[in-house]
């Protein structure tokens, strides 16, 4: 779930907002305190839920050697 809100938030702050520019966080203020903020948090996000699908995926025994 935190994976997948990090991937939205950063390919909506990246693509939506800046690429395109559909829409705007804020409009007639300078944007870079918010497109740092809403583009970190994503970042962050995305980094957390890499962190704990690998935390949490089961272990796979290890494979036996060839005699």
């Amino acid at each position: 779930m935190v994976t997948g809100v990090g991937a939205f938030q950063l390919f909506d702050g990246v693509v939506s907002h800046k690429v395109l520019q559909i829409h705007q966080i804020r409009y007639g203020v300078d944007l870079l305190v918010y497109d740092v903020v809403w583009i970190g948090t994503a970042v962050l996000a995305l980094l957390i839920g890499l962190v704990l699908l690998r935390r949490t995926r089961p272990v796979r025994p290890a494979a036996s050697a060839p005699n």
